[in-house]
């Protein structure tokens, strides 16, 4: 037990992913490609801690028994480091760029470190060039142990350098996000070096993963700066869900009319207070299972679930009425205008996500094409 109480800060953090486990699973989002790589880093990460403490368990027992299962739980204890380090990359790599293509390159990298970390684990076994288990079966590093590390730091390495030359591509924000998330892990591994004996590097890992649920995968970075609407990230997300699921639903594209023309005319400030404008008043008259998002620099989008086909219309009827009432109180030197398109998905359709946004954008053209306005 005084083993147990000793490392009890890697214990508790064990309890913490595990709960943290329970609440994604049950979010609304969970089949998504975000939660299931958030999901892969979470149990990834566990099954580390979990092989670490099972052989600090057995350090120092000099039974048999005891000196076989602290051999076997430190060697799969370096075999094993390959994989939450993939599960980040792969979660980092679809939070910052958004894509798929370079997944397979990565899975491919870490896979070819897993199998050469293998093959010098077995080697250790005959010669100690990695580590051995002295007489009191307590961990000793070998002469070698540093091939060990340079496998497990040049991956990550070379993907930051694939980040920075990508930099441009990416989300700048959350790349913003995720180099400042990762100073906690480096910060402790720095600290753990020159305190033996302390170990913190996967509760900090632990922190890691609670601070980037908080902002990646609730709301915390997926609201527009400007208008506190969600974003176009967000809106992919849930139309596929409801895709994934064929649960019916209703989208609304809206375009603000001669937005650039407000530019030009009286200067980005106004335009910025034309754009909030709209957005407290789609805010505010959208139900509050319904979501409002800004895709683009005028446009914005609403997302109804439920199979009432009339619903756009309605809102979109409805949101005329009160841009109406919000010109007439004259708080911009200029009127808010905007046209509108809609689209009805129903559950037996054969569409994707792509599909959807030409449609309801084609419907939203044409509509502005038949009332154009001029503000």
């Amino acid at each position: 037990m005084e083993k147990i109480f000793k490392y009890d800060i890697s214990i508790y953090a064990m309890v913490i992913l595990v709960v943290l486990l329970i609440i994604i699973c049950k979010h609304s989002y969970s089949s998504t490609r975000s939660k299931k790589l958030c999901i892969t880093v979470v149990i990834a990460t566990f099954l580390a801690m979990a092989v670490e403490i099972l052989s600090w368990l057995y350090s120092g027992d000099i039974s048999p028994f005891g000196r076989s299962m602290n051999r076997i739980f430190n060697t799969l204890l370096y075999i094993q480091f390959s994989f939450p380090a993939v599960a980040w990359t792969l979660y980092f790599e679809h939070k910052a760029f958004g894509e798929k293509q370079k997944s397979k390159a990565i899975i491919v990298g870490f896979s070819g470190v897993f199998l050469l970390s293998t093959f010098l684990i077995v080697i250790n076994h005959f010669n100690g060039m990695i580590f051995i288990i002295n007489s009191m079966n307590y961990f000793e590093k070998g002469p070698q142990s540093y091939l060990m590390e340079i496998l497990a730091y040049c991956p990550l390495v070379l993907y930051i350098l694939s980040v920075v030359i990508r930099r441009k591509q990416a989300n700048e924000r959350v790349l913003k996000t995720i180099l400042l998330v990762c100073m906690i892990p480096i910060t402790a591994f720095l600290i753990q070096m020159s305190h033996l004996g302390l170990t913190i590097i996967w509760p900090s890992l632990t922190l890691v993963i609670l601070v980037t649920y908080i902002l990646f995968e609730t709301d915390g970075l997926q609201k527009d700066d400007l208008t506190n609407l969600y974003t176009r990230r967000h809106l992919e997300k849930r139309i596929r869900f409801l895709l994934e699921r064929k649960l019916s639903f209703t989208v609304i594209m809206i375009d603000l009319d001669s937005f650039k023309k407000v530019n030009d005319t009286y200067g980005h400030p106004i335009g910025d207070k034309v754009l909030t404008a709209m957005a407290s008043i789609i805010h505010a008259n959208v139900k509050r299972h319904d979501q409002a998002f800004r895709i683009g620099g005028d446009e914005f989008f609403l997302l109804i679930e439920g199979d009432d086909a009339s619903a756009g219309d309605k809102v979109g009827q409805r949101l005329k009425d009160q841009v109406c009432l919000y010109n007439n109180k004259k708080l911009l030197p200029c009127d808010i205008s905007f046209t509108y398109g809609v689209y009805n998905y129903k559950a037996a359709e054969n569409v994707t996500y792509s599909d959807i946004m030409m449609k309801v954008d084609q419907k939203m053209y044409d509509n502005k094409n038949l009332t154009p306005v001029e503000i």
